[in-house]
């Protein structure tokens, strides 16, 4: 099968080198070859390449069609169908268009050669030196360089059988023509080693990667990161396997991709548990655990800060088993904010993605409408792990929308002397007959085995103790039900269309508009009425502007101005909002997904290493929850060796039946004295939830107070010492009223030195 793999892709190397060079009209030749009819059926041509539907093909005086031969591709050869009448005598005529490429089927340096002994009475082989260069540039041309490896080895222990692991890494980089460039790399392995995230960079296995370079376009074929950043609402982040291509003309251009995806985009929002640093496990977007992260495609975010992975960063994770795990680097608590977004698959069904989008520039680049189109989705008619019987297919049809209304039950009752895992006992709930299934394996009884599917926090009636084991705890106070749940196939298509004009120097105006489908099982006609959604956004962006008064210059100013709407129904493919736009607005407790949002942003830089942002933002989402944010940041940077920052943030959010005060505050001030730089840093949150009209404080409330002095020395030739200490004071509302709930006291010290480029080391210690 490998061997097979890399026919293909030189191949399709080959394919691709003889498309960009297609301008060059000096390359092409037409070419005629003549075969005798043979008993083999097997024909092959002398050109190395042959254009493809070029080909006429002449038996006799016959013209042939498509249906009477077969052309291979991959070894040039043609073979006559069965169906076809011809004769031993008749000649076959071969004419097709070809490139001079200069190129043999076959480089060897030396060949076997028979002949006859009659002193032996038997035929004798004899080596044949070959005049040919087999050099890199003798095969590829001089501009062309190729590197590579191919590895054998093998992997043996006291658990383990002997295993013999391979692999093969090749890549191409250089000019074909004046014009022309390719990049291809070939990386296939089956080394037992997975890809494991300890470390800042993957080494991806069993990736291709083809990448054709003009002025004017180019093109990737195999493995490849589709970043797209179209307006707000055309983002999309996905690790894809296919082709993509771009062109570029003056003023116009455009591209379009189509691929399979290695996953589904899904994020998790929680908090962190006091002095745990992991492993925190990632589910699927319906909580499934039976996931598979894709490598390299994780975003992690610790209090609105993207972090890094690997051992000597900030965390790391293990893709087969979706657990992360946070380095000593940073220490976890329950104040910590932990989102992740992330790709995974569940091997249920193949995703496919199709994407195109188009630009053009008018009136000097003043004007520059783009427009993109988006689609991703499961292939029903293509499961993975899992096969659909007509009877699934029904229920599939009929259940519309509702995962749960897609199941069968899990419960198979065994006959005869054959034991199962679960014993029944049936009893009434509110007047309705119930069967509790109980974990009894071994016991006469147990004549069931039933499956347990996981539908979502108290919703359904057991929970999981161990793998394969469940427990009743009672009607809608577990996670699980015994029930099979069949995945629905889903898709969600988006388009947008975004206009960006500039009528002043450093003036933007720009006006997004989107429409979205989302079908959540393309099984089923029911429930699609509520499928398609709208978007729009606003958006006045000032540049920075030099600012005087009285002749003197005061600084730069800039600001900028949105309007942005969603309306209930719309679904969008990635992320659109900040990471923690749900915290900015305190928006946990509405259940709306219609928003109209307003946001007023200036910013006022007076010195290069100073800057001020004011914000006010208001959110109004359905009709029963509003939200007004004000935010001001203020930054000084190596000021007469000073650093400082602080951020004032309140948020005031008002609800039918709740109203909610947020201030939050932090801060951080250090001073550079010789090689010692002491610093102080603090963070304050006070939020007060309460019931309209009442003074007393909801569950929901917080109030916390942490402060962290901090020294850092740095030592001559690379040499860094750090202490920091931090004291956290937690309060939580009882009787209506904060009251302390603990003190926490955190140290830590790290060394650090660097003395040459290539080589780091760092001790961290926190207690």
């Amino acid at each position: 099968m490998k061997f097979i793999k890399h026919q293909y892709i030189l191949t399709i190397i080959l394919i691709l080198v003889s498309k960009t060079v297609a301008q060059n009209d000096s390359l092409e030749i037409t070419r005629i070859d003549t075969f005798k009819i043979n008993f083999e059926n097997q024909y092959e041509l002398s050109s190395v390449f042959i254009e493809p539907l070029s080909e006429e093909i002449k038996l006799g005086k016959r013209t042939l069609t498509k249906n009477d031969y077969h052309l291979e591709v991959k070894t040039n050869t043609i073979s006559l169908s069965d169906s076809l009448t011809y004769s031993i005598f008749d000649t076959l005529l071969v004419q097709y268009r070809t490139r001079d490429f200069k190129l043999r089927k076959i480089y060897r340096n030396r060949s076997l050669v028979k002949y006859y002994d009659n002193n032996l009475n038997e035929y004798i082989g004899k080596v044949k030196n070959e005049s040919v260069d087999l050099s890199t540039k003798a095969i590829l041309g001089k501009d062309l360089q190729s590197s590579g490896t191919l590895l054998r080895g093998f992997t043996f222990g006291t658990n383990k059988d002997l295993q013999v692991s391979s692999g093969l890494r090749l890549q191409l980089a250089g000019k074909i023509s004046e014009e022309i460039e390719i990049v291809a790399a070939l990386t296939d392995e089956n080394t037992p080693i997975q890809p494991e995230g300890n470390t800042e960079r993957l080494e991806e296995l069993d990736k291709v990667f083809i990448e054709i370079k003009h002025p004017n376009a180019n093109a990737i074929f195999g493995d490849y990161n589709l970043t797209q950043r179209v307006g707000e609402f055309g983002r999309v982040d996905r690790k894809l396997q296919g082709v993509i291509g771009n062109f570029n003309f003056e003023n116009y251009g455009g591209g379009v991709s189509f691929a399979s995806s290695k996953g589904k985009f899904n994020t998790m929002q929680f908090n962190g548990i006091d002095g745990v640093q992991g492993p925190y496990r990632l589910t699927g977007a319906d909580g499934e655990n039976d996931i598979i992260v894709i490598a390299g495609s994780e975003k992690v975010f610790l209090d609105g800060r993207e972090l890094k992975r690997g051992e000597n960063n900030e965390y790391t994770i293990e893709y087969a088993n979706g657990e992360i795990t946070f380095t000593p680097k940073i220490i976890i608590t329950s104040l910590s904010r932990i989102i992740i977004d992330y790709e995974y698959t569940n091997r249920q069904y193949q995703r496919n993605v199709i994407e195109a989008n188009a630009f053009g520039k008018f009136f000097d680049n003043k004007l520059k409408v783009t427009i993109n189109a988006y689609q991703e989705g499961d292939n029903r008619n293509n499961p993975i792990d899992l096969t659909l019987s007509e009877n699934d297919e029904n229920i599939l049809r009929e259940s519309g929308d509702n995962p749960l209304l897609a199941s069968q039950s899990g419960v198979v009752e065994l006959s005869g002397d054959s034991l199962g895992i679960y014993s029944a006992i049936d009893t009434v709930f509110s007047g309705t007959p119930y069967t509790i299934y109980i974990y009894s394996p071994g016991e006469n009884s147990a004549k069931f085995v039933v499956t347990f599917s996981f539908i979502g926090n108290n919703k359904g009636d057991y929970k999981r103790e161990s793998i394969g084991k469940f427990k009743f705890v009672g009607i809608g106070q577990g996670s699980y039900q015994p029930i099979k749940l069949l995945p629905l196939p889903e898709k969600n298509q988006l388009g947008n269309i975004l206009v960006e004009y500039s009528p002043f120097e450093k003036v933007k105006l720009n006006l997004e508009v989107a429409a979205s489908s989302y079908d959540k099982n393309t099984y089923s006609p029911i429930d699609d009425n509520d499928n398609n959604g709208f978007a729009r956004n606003f958006k006045l962006i000032i540049d920075p502007l030099d600012f005087q008064l009285f002749n003197t210059n005061l600084g730069k100013v800039s600001g900028s101005y949105r309007d942005r709407f969603l309306d209930n129904k719309f679904k969008s493919i990635d992320r659109i909002n900040e990471i923690e736009f749900d915290r900015d607005y305190n928006i946990g407790f509405s259940t709306s997904k219609e928003e109209s949002l307003r946001e007023l942003q200036l910013n006022y830089k007076p010195k290069d290493n100073i800057d001020f942002t004011g914000q006010y933002g208001s959110l109004k989402k359905g009709s029963g929850f509003f939200s007004e944010r004000i935010y001001v940041k203020s930054n000084w940077m190596n000021y007469n060796n000073l650093n400082a920052n602080y951020i004032y943030d309140f948020v005031k959010t008002n609800s039918i039946a709740q109203t909610s005060e947020w201030l939050r505050q932090n801060g951080e001030l250090s001073y550079n004295i010789w090689k010692v730089q002491p610093g102080f840093s603090f963070r304050n949150e006070n939020k007060k939830d309460k019931l309209t009209n009442t003074d007393s404080l909801l569950n929901s409330s917080l109030q916390f107070y942490e402060y962290s002095p901090f020294l850092v020395f740095n030592v001559s030739n690379g040499l860094t010492l750090g202490a920091k200490y931090t004291f956290t004071n937690e309060m939580v509302p009882i009787n209506g009223i904060f009251t302390d709930e603990s003190k926490s006291y955190a140290h830590t010290y790290s060394v650090g030195w660097r003395s040459l480029q290539e080589f780091t080391t760092n001790l961290d210690f926190s207690f």
